[in-house]
């Protein structure tokens, strides 16, 4: 009995056990097979590291191997498909200076853009003859530029017309034209010049680019709108009307945006989505042409309602040379274009054109003129804050032309300056002496002072108005150093005047400074060759607003040098920083300390 239970007992004892085990066996079998996972797992773990690092040691050898075979390369070095960009963006800010460094290598260099364009700029002088002279018809401003700039000032075919050759051109070079810009300017100059009194009296700072600019556009929408802007009030406490300074912005933000599409590959896939600066171009591009189509539009109204009293083109003209005066208010760029078309209506010559036109000629007047003489302005009080002694010695040049050519009448050359004196005698006094000296001022008297004109080409030169100018390549061409150019496919060639400026070979080993006497022989202004100082061009592309700006430079700096001496207000040493614009416009303004000169 006693073995039979023990037997039982046995029996459930192993049933148990074997249970027991049965149970237990898929956890020994996870077991082994979380081991078995761990183990491949770090194997192939090593093997993807192990790949990984010879990947990255063969595309370092690669990249090596890749930059050393362009050891001998002139230019910027460049990567497969994406070229030069990242060097490119990452010196876009301080563009021009980018090729005064890469030009001190090789006067002529390479710069690859993405989809295998070429983007090309030289600063040999024989080279530039020969874009300008020798073959200019393979070089010039073609369809990958105006695909670009067209947003602003109209396309190639616009261009290329006898409207926009010769009708437009002889307007934009008129005397007429520059005699009534330089008179508008002198007004705002004038009124700057009061401001600077205001300012000196109390010893204050102020930013002189900004004033500059205001008196510009002021001087220019009277040229091409006929149309007072108000932008430079009696006082720096006063804005222009919205509408205008609205319309000053757009321009401003427009152009900065359109010069950027040389340098961003998608901007026409941006464009076409509308995203991004192309969405911000299309609403001041919008800002803009209404701002001129309503001017358009109610300067018709004005013509057609005093249909006989219309401007005569020929009738002004013939005023202009027997110096009788004609009615200015019709004088405008529009207004002399729609009468002109609206007089010629019954003739088999008329060819009617659309308001687009009339708005490419203002724009591209307003563009050629409002930022140049602001700017030149702006980088010529910079030059004669930092050079005294040349400054005095303009100085002594506009005394003398004030002492020959001022009448008995005039308000004494020197006035007496009591602390006494309040705000407003001051400023009385000043307005007589500006008034008597503004008057002097002519287009003929202007050619008497050499030093001046001097002063003003030297800033045109080391400070152009158009510091980088593209041109596309038409076909592959042999430059005279024998550097060879691919043509087409949007290839483009760059004409650096102020990389020129900064040549030794060229302008001698004080090329980058400031030196107006470089100008002077003889005690005269003597002209450079027009391919060495190219701020306007050469040959047949010279610019037709060239007469125009030197005369509304020339017309401020004589008041403004003959009254003040400025003193940089900026970080001693430090020179301004521009912006990249269309325009060398001074980045963040130009803050000066004005002083009165008597």
């Amino acid at each position: 009995m006693e073995n039979q239970q023990l037997g039982m007992k046995f029996r459930v004892v192993h049933s148990l056990k074997s249970d027991l085990q049965k149970a237990l066996t898929p956890f020994e079998d996870s077991r082994n097979y979380r081991s078995f996972l761990s183990t491949a797992y770090g194997s192939v773990t090593t093997g993807y590291i192990l790949q990984f690092v010879g990947a990255v040691i063969v595309l370092l050898f690669g990249i090596i191997f890749y930059r050393w075979r362009q050891r001998s390369q002139t230019g910027p070095k460049y990567w497969p498909i994406i070229g030069s960009m990242c060097v490119l963006s990452g010196n876009y800010d301080q563009m021009h200076d980018w090729i005064v460094h890469l030009s001190q290598s090789s006067r002529t260099f390479r710069i690859r853009m993405p989809f295998r364009r070429q983007y090309y700029c030289t600063v040999d002088q024989a080279n530039v003859k020969h874009l300008l002279d020798t073959n200019s018809i393979n070089y010039r401003k073609g369809h990958g530029y105006f695909k670009r700039v067209e947003v602003l000032v109209g396309d190639r075919d616009l261009h290329a017309s006898y409207l926009m050759r010769r009708w437009t051109a002889s307007e934009y070079s008129h005397s007429t034209t520059a005699d009534m810009g330089a008179e508008a300017l002198k007004k705002g100059v004038c009124t700057i010049a009061r401001i600077l009194s205001q300012v000196a009296f109390e010893a204050g700072i102020v930013d002189i680019q900004e004033l500059f600019r205001r008196a510009s556009l002021d001087a220019v929408g009277k040229v091409a709108l006929g149309l007072d802007f108000a932008s430079l009030p009696n006082n720096l406490q006063t804005d222009m009307p919205r509408d205008h300074m609205e319309f000053s912005t757009a321009l401003d933000s427009a152009t900065e945006i359109v010069m950027k599409r040389f340098v961003d590959p998608l901007w026409e896939l941006k464009r076409y989505f509308n995203i991004g600066e192309e969405a911000v171009l299309a609403e001041k591009m919008k800002v803009l042409n209404d701002f001129i189509y309503n001017i358009i539009s109610d300067r018709k109204c004005e013509l057609e309602h005093f249909h006989g009293q219309m401007y005569d083109l020929a009738q002004a003209y013939r005023a202009t040379a027997e110096g009788t005066p004609y009615n200015t208010r019709t004088n405008d760029l529009v207004s002399k274009y729609l009468s002109l078309t609206m007089k010629d209506k019954d003739e088999k010559t008329y060819v009617p054109e659309t308001d687009v036109v009339l708005r490419h000629i203002v724009m591209n007047f307003m563009l050629g003129t409002r930022d140049a003489t602001a700017t030149t302005l702006t980088w010529f009080i910079y030059m004669m804050s930092k050079n005294p002694t040349m400054a005095h010695k303009l100085y002594e040049e506009l005394l003398d032309f004030h002492t020959r050519r001022r009448s008995p009448r005039d308000s004494p050359l020197t006035q007496v300056w009591s602390g006494d004196w309040d705000l407003e005698a001051f400023t009385f006094v000043m307005n007589a002496r500006l008034r008597d000296y503004a008057r002097l001022l002519t287009s003929e008297s202007l050619h008497e002072l050499p030093y001046l004109h001097a002063c003003i080409t030297e800033t045109l030169r080391l400070y152009p108005v158009v510091p980088l100018d593209p041109m596309d390549i038409e076909a592959n061409d042999i430059l005279p150093e024998g550097y060879t150019l691919k043509g087409g496919k949007g290839n483009l060639m760059f004409l650096s005047p102020y990389a020129l400026a900064r040549v030794p070979a060229i302008w001698g080993p004080d090329a980058a400074t400031f030196n107006p006497q470089r100008w002077i022989h003889g005690g005269k202004f003597m002209p450079e060759s027009e391919f060495k100082f190219v701020t306007f061009q050469a040959g047949l592309y010279t610019c037709n607003l060239r007469d125009v700006i030197y005369q509304n430079c020339k017309v401020a700096a004589a008041i403004l040098g003959r009254f003040f001496e400025f003193v940089y207000g900026g970080p001693l040493n430090h020179q301004p920083q521009y912006r990249m614009t269309s325009t060398l416009l001074v980045k963040n303004g130009l803050k000066v300390y004005p002083r009165l000169r008597d």
